[in-house]
């Protein structure tokens, strides 16, 4: 029974996960450095460092309220942390742990996003409205002077502690001084970013699924020399064709001229010659990948691939387009092929960064035997997005237009490629 539960939390959690980061990269990448792992409990919450579960509990929350509320949950946690409301459990207020929970079921809904954590009850809305009066920012000591004001009955504190609670504050404990640091600097950088709650505007750089689609002929530019880099990526393969350098013509010319049809040597017909065998492009359209910048791309990689010494005669190349989704997957077998793609392209997107469909869906590929010798996968971004943890079994470069930001956490065994942006 434990292992029937524990498998469906990983695929609930991974569910949850999957559209928490690509709703909101910035917050996503903020907890996955929060928190050092997911540790099973018989209660759920952290001491400050690790996330502990009890899966019966997400379960029964997936039941009732589906992603929307196992990412509350998510969240409700990480702000607990963020607003430094974790510490040593002593006597405190009765008041004081309501405060903290309802600072961060307020700050979740000031996100605005609802399809990602949907909303506080009525009731909590009305409440949360009579100690914001005004809308300010109020911080959990705050709150908790006010709520000492209002002069509750036993049964009514109880009653609005099981309207906000979330996650069990028996696990709290103090938060070491180094990781204090850390937390200040990453709720400063959400502040500042705006997706805190804390301002008008919530500064989501296009997380949505995107659907714009643009229409636009490529024109004809100056070819770049990319085939220096892309020889990394060859293999050796022998390709049936004449090798007339290797080829001795005088005893085959005098068998044919002594004995007829019976020449005493045969040509070699072939020759090893390093070609590019399989390859998959990837094509970030996410809303911060402008066109111009997608455009060249595309032109220069038409550049590379369209030199008839890059081609097999059945050259397996698959462009994919993503955004925080995989929206599109082109096959291209020949140079006809590919010129009739480029001919006229459709950039689908528009949304936000993640790298992770795309390895995902490659890897599927090769487990398929859809791909079966892929040595590289080429991904032209502006390297801000999810990156994969792991390594994956095939060269992987990343073609970067700029340095991506520090919060982007680009793994160590990522190969950055740098384009100019002339």
């Amino acid at each position: 029974m434990e292992a029937k539960e524990e498998y469906l939390w990983e695929e609930v959690k991974e569910l949850a996960l999957t559209k928490f980061c690509c709703e909101s990269p910035r917050l996503y990448r903020i907890f996955q450095m929060v928190f050092t792992g997911f540790q099973r409990n018989t209660l759920t919450g952290t001491d400050g460092e690790t996330f502990f579960y009890e899966p019966k509990l997400f379960l029964n929350l997936y039941m009732e309220k589906g992603a929307q509320g196992i990412n509350r949950f998510f969240l409700h946690t990480l702000f607990h942390l963020l607003y430094r409301q974790v510490r040593e459990n002593t006597e405190s207020s009765p008041f004081w742990h309501l405060a903290c929970d309802m600072v961060t079921e307020y700050t979740i809904d000031a996100l605005g996003q609802e399809e990602l954590t949907g909303k506080m009850s009525k009731a909590a809305q009305e409440f949360c409205s009579q100690i914001w009066e005004n809308g300010e920012g109020l911080s959990a000591e705050a709150v908790e002077e006010r709520l000492e004001r209002k002069k509750f009955s036993p049964s009514e504190l109880e009653f609005w502690q099981k309207c906000f609670e979330q996650d069990n504050h028996t696990l709290w404990k103090e938060v070491k001084e180094e990781q204090t640091e850390k937390l200040l600097d990453w709720a400063l950088s959400l502040k500042a970013s705006g997706e805190d709650g804390s301002g008008n505007g919530f500064g989501k750089r296009g997380t949505q699924r995107g659907y714009k689609q643009e229409w636009y002929e490529l024109q004809e530019e100056r070819k770049r020399n990319y085939n220096k880099f892309l020889r990394r990526f060859t293999v050796e393969r022998e390709e049936l064709q004449l090798d007339m350098e290797a080829f001795d013509y005088i005893p085959y010319l005098y068998g044919l001229s002594h004995y007829g049809n019976l020449p005493f040597l045969e040509p070699l017909e072939y020759t090893e010659a390093k070609k590019l065998e399989e390859l998959v492009i990837a094509i970030d359209t996410s809303a911060s990948c402008k066109r111009p910048t997608v455009q060249r791309f595309l032109q220069e990689t038409y550049a590379v691939l369209g030199q008839q010494e890059n081609f097999f005669k059945k050259l397996r190349v698959h462009i994919i387009q993503c955004d925080c989704y995989v929206q599109e997957d082109v096959k291209v077998t020949c140079e006809k092929e590919w010129k009739e793609y480029l001919k006229h392209i459709k950039i689908q997107g528009g949304g936000g960064t993640d790298f992770r469909p795309v390895f995902q869906y490659v890897n599927k590929m090769i487990v398929d035997r859809t791909l079966k010798n892929l040595k590289a996968l080429l991904y032209f971004t502006d390297g801000d997005g999810i990156y994969p943890r792991e390594k994956p079994d095939y060269e992987t470069v990343f073609l970067l237009t700029k340095e991506p930001p520090k919060e982007a956490n680009v793994p160590n065994w990522a190969k950055l490629f740098y384009m100019d942006e002339r």
